[in-house]
Parts: structure tokens; C-alpha cells; sequence
């Protein structure tokens, strides 16, 4: 397959040059007069008929509104060069000198890449290019500068998008991207020179200037280095904001950095030195590993921008926060552990941006702290539980904040169900529907989501049409009281709608007297495009109208819908234009699907409630366990294939094909589905029974995407069914309990690569625990990925002989012994990872012929302690060579090991001789036979030791029973008591009685001379019901101490860390 020719673009005609620089010209006020048309027109054949010049001239002309300004254009040197570039730098030349600081930074972005425009403007305030002035925020003039130089043809392809990437296609767009041209990006090069620089390969990291000011980098644990090769930087960031494979710690000399963007992996900790980072305006640190900023960058006076998104593991933001008297904007968006926020933040009289706030119970940290904050954006409001009085509420002053456009307000369910009080007294005690009157928003509000509100009707200015008039996302979660919507149907802008938990609702529509009917038919949601019901266990009907007055439904523009467990509902809307439709846990509404003969992507599921599920609509699978193993009692039969001919994507969950004896041997109909996931069903031949769904896969011929996923009927590797899949290019066989791999006895042991699956590039095969083999003779495959199956013991000898293979990876494999001495013919393998493999001890030798190895990554495979010797020779043509817990190999790669001279210029070289924590293997073994001796263990500890009656202990621990549990339970568990100290048994006010045992144990059999013993400390609580049930199904809480006090946490079900 040879590469595409280039393709000529043709130069615009004089006629469409003329008509394209008009729309720009002319647009803004200048008259179309007969001089400017005159000049204009020479000016438009100068630009030869290239659109970027036209525009840009255009665009620089729009600004000039006297004949002069455009015959000094016209007659400028820079015409006689006559080439694209120097057009383009004459409208450059033009800008203010503002706008051409902020438009030469933007060389330090890589050709094409996707700009976020907020960012940008950010770093621009932060590195002191806009101008501030008082008549308006500076944020402003920054978005003003932005839409000049888009104006100009700087910028293109400008969009807005969703901050979240599944969902962007529906609903309000918060995020507003573009890009720049080549040549425009080949002029903002040229005109910052050296100042800016893409660091886009290790290799390339000894060009790096020396003068660079804003760099970006992709390896973020080089940054030593570069802080001290470059030591007047002023902004130093990465792109890839998701990229966890980042740096453990960094620390700062003295340096005039302004903008700053890490991304911490493995690491709790942010080192702050405010000293050395005095000038800094802008810190990004999403997606970080760290759990709490330290106090110390509260004293980063000049700090404006501090971004958090994403760091699921912080709990607490520095207490002197409102002391950083210049923050403007704080980004805490998926921050999920964050326990409290920082006292006073209603000083921060700066601050334009807060997208995250939660009650505490200080009076600091109250409702309050917002009335002043002129904040704007997004904003989460979160443990609203702690709100009781509606004046606390009304002092947060949400109606008057104009520039706020999303909404989120969150009660704490979790304490309203462990809550001692009915639902009547909840409602007097904490007025959760008083307090959401209080908490109005302003007119112009474009999401509102709402979560846990416990009040069962909702406020007036969410009915009134006037607060949300301009709404265009609204979501309504665990309001399990409310029995009835406000009229949403009517909203104007709605395009998405989500419900889930509404436990007491029994319709969408209520009758209400302006709604809209044409004959019988109701007419709602004339802009929604996303619908989205989940878990409504009493929704019944669409619409609370006579049925004989109203038959029907329509949602004239619904692109999208998703029926999650509502068991009650009978009958599907009107959808004209549906595309896209996920179905689960309805038997009836599973039944009149085929009637929607347009959709492109479907997902069906058998069964209901079972388990948690994906959020279908964007197709992104959580990883966890789909449907149920129950005996299929749904089938997939021929008709619904037949009207199913539109669809290119297709989920099916819990399904059965039955043979075609059951279906009058009808043979499927050839469908368009491009990518289809089969979880949970059964649709594999059984060869005992020679039971053959082969109808179903001869449906598939234009299949280029399958995953299985929790398929326990598939045991062989299913040759037969893969015939019919010439189209097949990506393979997925995920978590099938019973899947060996091997081939059925009764075929042929090693398909024909020409008649099964001749065009696979990629295959996967994971969590599959009976796995021992797989095929190989797939003459395209580019990237094979085996993980986490714990039975392989060897990799096929034909994988080597594939030569197509670009890519390999084999994680968590422990009885993987060797790799076949075939690995020597994989001439185009560009990258090797080997991970988690503890049983393999050596690498094949006449890996020498590797000659393309780009990337080695050894991680957590002790055994191998040398490399081959063919190995060896190619290590200096690595870009990226990792070893990790590996400590002998690790030893010969360091300075002064046997491999230091063959690996010290690797660009990406990262070695750690550190072992495996010691602790993570004991706990490992420790804690499973904690789980089965507890069990075994646990009832006659009740029974001979807890006697209660009512909340007060009646016996006490008996005299030698704790040292004969003792032993008994270290016996076990394989360990040796060490000491036993005096047990406490505390019963509170509430009758929980609390007994704590404290044992002082090591592991024999894991531990050597080195380590101190480890101390066990177990806490359990027993609410008074059966004890063993209760150890099993509260939470309690297991802690492991090591050496110098440092404290391990564990989280198991039966008991979790303390």
C-alpha cells in the first residue's frame, strides 16, 4: 500500500479573493466606497489568492477606516518579496505592541496543536503581556486581545467544545479552542527566535537555547536540568495535562519564573520554596498525586492562577490561603477528597474564579465567605447538609453574581441516611426546600446541577421561566423526595436533560396549561438533544395526560437517549431523529427497539440493576464487572439485525443467539456495525452440545472493532466465529473467566491466516486467569497487549515470527517463565514493555536484530538480573530505556554498572534500584489469610467474649481468653505473638460497644533480620447484631507500622486502614 500523492490546491480565482476579502473589509464600519474599493482591489491580487493572506489582510484593513492608512499598506516595501510569509508579517507589523508579544509566545505551542483559549489568556496575564486597566478586568482585555488576533487570521479553526470530552458534542460548551496556521506559526518562530521552544523529544534536549524564556517540555523529570541549563526561564509547562508518567519532585533555585505546569506522579508532596519562586503568577498542578499543598505557598504574594483539576487525592488547601491577596482564579474541578476549605477566602477581593467551595462548620467557612466574590464561570457548591437556616444561604448572594454561567449545589446524602430521624423530621430540621430558595442563581445561568436535594417540591424560580430561561444542561441526582418536575419540558434552550433517583416520580411531563399538543400528539423538549433516565424506579409514563387524550409523545429533536433500570415504563417516545439509544433492565421497552430503524449506536442490557454500568451514550467502559451470570433469558434473533441495518456501533449486555434450530435456520442479516461490545452473553458455540450461533457473526462482515468482555460461555478461541470477520482490525478479550486460548480439538490447531481475521492489527487479551495460549498467525498485527493473566506461562513461538509487530506488552504474567527465541525476528518492534513477570528470569538471546527498539521498559520483573548480549548492542539506539524494581539489573545500568557506557546518552533514561516496599508483599500475603481466618474465627470470639444486653456490657473479656485468641489466630496466619497488651471495651452513649485488641505480630515466613516487626493494630465495631455479619459489612480499620513510624494505609472489605 503505497503513500497518497500530494494533493495541489488550486489558488483562488480573482472573483472569490474579491468576495472574501469584502466580508473581512468591509465589515466593521468601513465604507465601500470607490477608492477603498480601487485600493482594495490591487492589495487583494497582491495576495495571489491565498486565502490566510487575503484574510489577514482583510482583517488588518478592517481597522483602517481613512484611504490613506490603506494606500500605505498597499504601497509598502514588503509587497515586492511576493511570497505568503511577508504578507503575513506586514499585518503583523500593524499590531500593537501588546498584541505582538502575545502572539509571539504562542511559538511555543507545537504546529496544529489545539489551544485552550482561558489557558492562554492565563498565561499571557501571567508572563505581563495585557495591559491592565481600571475600567475593566484584565481577564477582559485579554479575551479582547484573543478576538483581535482571531479577527486577523492569527488564529483559526476556533470552536467551543465541553471541558469534558465525552459529553462535547451536547450541551453548553465551556471551553473555546483554536489553532494556528503553519505559516503563522512558522512567523511567530521566526519573530521570537530564541525565547520560545517545544521541547517535543529527549533528544533534542542539548539544542535547547540557553536564553529560552517559555518552554514546553514532555518529560517532566528532566526539569533539573533544565532549570539549571536555562536559568532565565519565565514559563515552563507541559501540554499533556493527563500525562501521569511525570516527575516524583522538583525544587527550585532562584529563578524569575512567572508560569509554571507540573504534573507530580508518586508523590504526596509539592516541595514550596517561596524564596526561589517569588515571581510566580501561574501554577498548574492538575492531575497530580499530591494530597495537600503545603502552608508554604500561601507566601506566593504574586501567585493569580492555581489549578487543581484533577487531583483526586487532595484533602486540604493551606490555611492562609486568604492571605494570597493577588489570586483570581482557583481550578479544584474533580478534586474528590477535598475535605474542608480554607478559612476566609472572602477576603480574596480578587478572586474571579472558585469552581469548587464546601460548607464547613467554622463560622469562616460558611455560606458567607461568597457574598462578596465577584465570581463568575463554574462553581460546586458542596455540603449543603450544613446549611440549615435560609438566611446562611441568601448571605452566599449567588442571584447577584451575573458572570456565573454553571451551577452545581450538593447535600451530603450520605448523612441523611445514616440519620437517625424519619423523613418528616429531616425536612423540619435541616429545610433543605427553604434553603434552595435562598440559593437562587442569576437569570443568565446556562448548567444547574443539583445533587441529594432532599425537599420534595422545588423552589419557584426553578418553575417561573425566568431564572432558567437560558439553561441548556440541567441534572437532577438523588432527589429521591421530590414527586414532581418543574415545567422543564418548556425550557427554550434545553439540550440535555439528566434525572437519576428520582425514586417518586411517575412522569416527565406534568399537565400544565400552555403545553403545546398537534392532534393527539404532545410536543416537549423542542431543543433537548440528550435525555438520560436512570434508576426511576417509579416513572410510568412520559406524560400524566388521559391516554385517550394523548397517545403520544414527541421529542422533535432527540439525538440521544438513556433508559437506565426504570422497570415501569411501557411505552417509547416519539423520536424522529434518534441516533443514539442505551436500553437496560426493561423487558418491554427491549421489545419495541426494533421500531427505530435510524440509529447509528445502540446499547442493550439484559438485565437490571445488577451491577454498575457504563455511561453508554459516550461509550467509555469503568472497568467494571456488565451484567449479570445468570442463564440468558433475552436472545438476539435475525429480524432484530435486520432492522438494526443503520447501526455502526452495537453493545449488547447479558444476551443469548440461539441455534439456528431455534430461529427456522434464518440466516443473519449483513450489517454496517463498525465496532461492537458483547458483555455478559452467551453467543459462542458450546462443542459439546454443537450448539452454533454462526448466523450471528456471518452478520459482522464490515466489523472493524470487537470487544468481549465478561463472556464465560467462551472457553476455546473462537476460530469458526472469527471466519466471517474479515474487517476485523482491533481485537478486545477482557475478563472471560474460562477462556484458555486454546483451540476447539475437533479444528484445525492454527487457522488460516487468510480466511481468519487477515486484518488485525491489534489484540489485547486481559484479565482472562485460565489463559495459557493464543494464536498468531495474523500477517498485519502491529500491537499485541497481554495482561494480567496469571496462568501464561509462555508466549507463543509464532509471535516472534510476525514481523508487522510494532509494539508489545506483557504486564502482570507471574508464572511467565521465558519468551521464545523467536523475538530475534521482530525487525519493526519500536517498543518492548515487560512488567510484573516475577517468575521470568532471562531474556532470548539474538535480540541484536531488534534493529527499530525505540522504547524498554522493564518494571517489577527481579529475575532478570543480565540482558542479553544481542540486547546489549542495541541499548544506544534507545530514545526511552525505564527499569524499575528490578535491583540487579538496575545495579549494572547505574554509574559505574556494567551497562553505564552503553545506556548514560539515552535521552529518556530512568532507572530506580529501590526494591519493592517490603511491606506491599507481606501485606499481601497477610491480609487474605486475615480474611479467612476472621471468618473462621470470628463467631466463637462473639460467643465466648461479647455478652450484651441493651447498650451496656454486661460481661467483661474473660480471664485467658485473650491470649488463647491470640494464639490461635497468629497460628492461623502464620505468625509469632510477640506481645499482648491489656484489651478496652468503651461502651458509648449510642449502645455501639467498641472492643479493641491489640496485638503486637511479625510474619515469620516474609520478613528477614532487617525489618522491625510489624505491629497489627485491628479496631472493630459491633452495632449489637450478629458479629460475624457485621465484620463482614462495616468498615473498620487495619493499620501497618514500619520502622521509624511510618504508617501504612490498607483498604480490604472487611477492614480498612487506621
Amino acid at each position: 500500500m503505497g503513500t497518497v500523492p500530494p494533493l495541489a490546491l488550486e489558488q483562488l480565482s480573482q472573483e472569490d479573493s474579491w468576495t472574501l476579502f469584502c466580508e473581512r473589509a468591509f465589515r466593521t464600519g468601513v465604507a465601500k466606497s470607490c477608492e477603498f474599493v480601487e485600493i482594495g482591489t490591487k492589495i487583494v491580487q497582491k495576495c495571489s489568492g491565498v486565502p490566510l493572506a487575503i484574510n489577514s489582510m482583510g482583517g488588518l484593513l478592517s481597522r483602517k477606516h481613512s484611504v490613506r492608512d490603506w494606500l500605505a499598506i498597499l504601497q509598502n516595501n514588503t509587497w515586492q518579496e511576493n511570497n505568503t510569509l511577508t504578507v503575513l508579517s506586514l499585518s503583523y507589523k500593524h499590531l500593537p505592541s501588546f498584541m505582538k508579544q502575545c502572539f509571539a509566545f504562542c511559538a511555543v505551542f507545537p504546529k496544529d496543536y489545539e489551544i485552550d483559549k482561558d489557558d492562554l489568556i492565563h498565561l499571557w496575564i501571567s508572563n505581563g503581556f495585557i495591559p491592565s486597566k481600571e475600567t475593566s478586568d484584565i481577564e477582559e482585555t485579554g479575551n479582547k486581545v484573543f478576538l483581535e488576533l482571531l479577527w486577523r487570521s492569527f488564529f483559526q479553526n476556533a470552536k467551543q467544545t465541553r471541558s469534558r470530552k465525552e459529553e462535547y458534542i451536547y450541551g453548553y460548551k465551556d471551553v473555546t479552542t483554536c489553532k494556528i496556521h503553519d505559516l503563522m506559526h512558522d512567523l511567530a518562530v521566526s519573530i521570537s527566535g530564541d525565547e520560545c521552544y517545544t521541547l517535543q523529544n529527549l533528544v533534542e534536549i542539548n539544542k535547547m537555547p540557553k536564553n529560552v524564556h517559555h518552554l514546553v517540555f514532555p518529560h517532566p523529570h528532566k526539569i533539573g536540568f533544565v532549570m539549571q541549563r536555562c536559568p532565565i526561564i519565565r514559563s515552563l509547562f507541559s501540554l499533556h495535562k493527563n500525562h501521569m508518567n511525570s516527575m516524583k519532585d522538583v525544587r527550585f533555585m532562584v529563578s524569575p519564573c512567572r508560569a509554571l505546569g507540573l504534573h507530580i506522579c508518586d508523590n504526596e508532596r509539592f516541595s514550596v520554596e517561596p524564596a526561589y519562586m517569588k515571581h510566580l503568577r501561574y501554577l498548574d498542578l492538575s492531575s497530580s498525586d499530591i494530597k495537600t499543598l503545603p502552608e508554604a505557598v500561601s507566601a506566593l504574594y504574586n501567585l493569580q492562577i492555581l489549578m487543581l483539576n484533577r487531583c483526586r487525592g487532595l484533602t486540604h488547601l493551606p490555611d492562609g490561603m486568604k492571605f494570597m491577596i493577588s489570586l483570581r482564579h482557583v481550578y479544584l474541578d474533580g478534586c474528590s477528597s477535598l475535605q474542608r476549605m480554607p478559612p476566609g477566602l472572602g477576603q480574596l477581593s480578587s478572586l474571579r474564579t472558585l469552581t469548587m467551595y464546601m460548607v464547613g462548620n467554622e463560622s469562616d467557612c460558611r455560606l458567607h465567605e461568597l457574598k462578596d466574590l465577584e465570581l463568575g464561570g463554574k462553581l460546586q457548591i458542596h455540603n449543603l447538609l450544613k446549611v440549615t437556616n435560609p438566611l446562611q444561604a441568601k448571605e452566599a448572594n449567588l442571584e447577584n453574581k451575573k458572570n456565573l454561567q454553571q451551577l452545581a449545589l450538593c447535600w451530603d446524602s450520605r448523612n441523611f441516611i445514616c440519620s437517625h430521624c424519619s423523613a418528616d423530621e429531616y425536612l423540619q430540621l435541616c429545610r433543605p426546600e427553604e434553603v434552595l430558595d435562598a440559593l437562587k442563581p442569576p437569570n443568565g445561568l446556562k448548567v444547574l446541577k443539583l445533587r441529594q436535594y432532599m425537599g420534595s417540591n422545588f423552589p419557584m424560580w426553578m418553575e417561573d421561566g425566568v431564572t432558567l430561561q437560558n439553561i441548556v444542561k440541567l441534572s437532577l441526582r438523588g432527589s429521591v423526595m421530590c414527586v414532581k418536575l418543574p415545567p422543564v419540558w418548556q425550557l427554550p434552550f434545553l439540550e440535555v436533560l439528566r434525572l437519576k433517583r428520582m425514586e417518586r416520580l411517575k412522569y416527565l411531563c406534568y399537565r400544565y396549561p400552555t403545553d403545546e399538543e398537534y392532534g393527539n400528539q404532545l410536543v416537549v423538549f423542542q431543543k433537548l438533544k440528550l435525555l438520560s433516565l436512570e434508576w426511576m424506579e417509579s416513572l410510568e409514563n412520559w406524560h400524566e395526560y388521559d391516554t385517550q387524550q394523548v397517545t403520544s409523545v414527541t421529542f422533535p429533536k432527540l439525538d440521544a437517549m438513556e433508559i437506565i433500570d426504570c422497570p415501569k415504563l411501557t411505552a417509547l417516545p416519539n423520536v424522529p431523529i434518534l441516533k443514539s439509544l442505551s436500553l437496560t433492565g426493561n423487558k418491554v421497552l427491549l421489545g419495541l427497539v426494533s421500531a427505530i430503524t435510524n440509529l447509528s449506536y445502540l446499547y442493550l442490557g439484559a438485565s437490571q440493576g445488577s451491577s454498575r454500568r457504563v455511561r453508554t451514550l459516550y461509550y467509555i467502559y469503568n472497568g467494571e464487572r456488565e451484567g449479570s451470570t445468570d442463564t440468558k433469558e433475552e436472545h438476539i434473533l435475525p429480524d432484530h439485525l435486520l432492522s438494526w441495518g443503520s447501526l455502526t456501533k452495537l453493545h449488547l449486555q447479558g444476551f443469548n443467539t440461539p441455534a439456528p434450530e431455534n430461529v427456522k435456520s434464518r440466516s443473519g442479516h449483513m450489517m454496517s456495525v463498525q465496532g461492537l461490545v458483547l458483555a455478559s452473553c452467551d453467543c459462542f458455540i458450546q462443542h459439546e452440545g454443537l450448539q452454533s450461533p454462526l448466523w450471528f457473526w456471518k452478520s459482522f462482515g464490515c466489523l472493524q472493532r470487537l470487544e468481549i468482555r465478561y463472556c464465560d460461555s467462551l472457553t476455546f478461541w473462537p476460530e469458526e466465529e472469527f471466519r466471517s470477520l474479515t474487517s476485523l482490525e482491533k481485537l478486545f478479550i477482557l475478563n472471560c473467566k474460562n477462556f484458555t486460548g486454546m483451540p476447539p480439538v475437533r479444528l484445525s490447531v492454527k487457522p488460516s491466516a487468510d480466511e481468519c481475521l487477515c486484518n488485525l492489527e491489534y489484540l489485547k487479551i486481559e484479565h482472562c486467569p485460565n489463559l495459557v495460549v493464543f494464536p498468531t498467525c495474523f500477517s498485519r498485527l502491529k500491537n499485541v497487549d497481554i495482561w494480567y493473566n496469571s496462568k501464561l506461562m509462555s508466549i507463543p513461538e509464532g509471535l516472534g515470527h510476525q514481523g508487522t509487530v510494532h509494539t508489545l506488552s506483557i504486564v502482570e504474567c507471574p508464572r511467565l517463565e521465558t519468551l521464545p527465541s523467536s523475538f530475534q525476528f521482530l525487525s519493526n518492534l519500536r517498543y518492548l514493555e515487560l512488567a510484573c513477570c516475577i517468575s521470568l528470569t532471562s531474556l532470548p538471546e539474538g535480540m541484536h536484530n531488534l534493529t527499530a527498539l525505540k522504547t524498554l521498559y522493564f518494571f517489577e520483573c527481579p529475575g532478570i538480573t543480565a540482558l542479553p548480549e544481542g540486547l546489549q548492542q542495541r541499548l544506544h539506539g534507545l530514545q526511552i530505556f525505564t527499569v524499575e524494581d528490578c535491583p540487579a539489573l538496575a545495579r549494572r545500568c547505574r554509574r559505574g554498572g556494567d551497562y553505564w557506557e552503553k545506556v548514560k546518552d539515552i535521552p529518556d533514561l530512568r532507572v530506580t534500584s529501590e526494591p519493592r516496599p517490603v511491606w506491599k508483599d507481606a501485606a499481601g500475603s497477610i491480609i487474605p489469610k486475615c480474611m479467612i481466618a476472621w471468618q473462621r474465627r470470628a463467631s466463637s470470639i462473639y460467643a465466648e467474649t461479647l455478652l450484651a444486653t441493651g447498650s451496656f456490657m454486661q460481661n467483661v473479656w474473660r480471664p485467658g481468653v485473650l491470649k488463647t485468641y491470640q494464639e490461635s489466630f497468629a497460628g492461623d496466619l502464620e505468625l509469632e505473638p510477640c506481645k499482648a497488651e491489656p484489651f478496652v471495651v468503651v461502651c458509648n452513649a449510642v449502645g455501639f460497644i467498641k472492643v479493641r485488641c491489640f496485638f503486637y505480630m511479625y510474619v515469620k515466613a516474609m520478613l528477614d533480620a532487617v525489618l522491625a516487626p510489624y505491629p497489627l493494630l485491628c479496631h472493630i465495631k459491633n452495632h449489637g447484631s450478629s458479629f460475624c455479619q457485621r465484620m463482614w459489612t462495616q468498615c473498620c480499620f487495619f493499620h501497618m507500622y514500619i520502622k521509624a513510624d511510618v504508617r501504612i494505609p490498607f483498604d480490604v472489605c472487611f477492614v480498612t486502614a487506621n
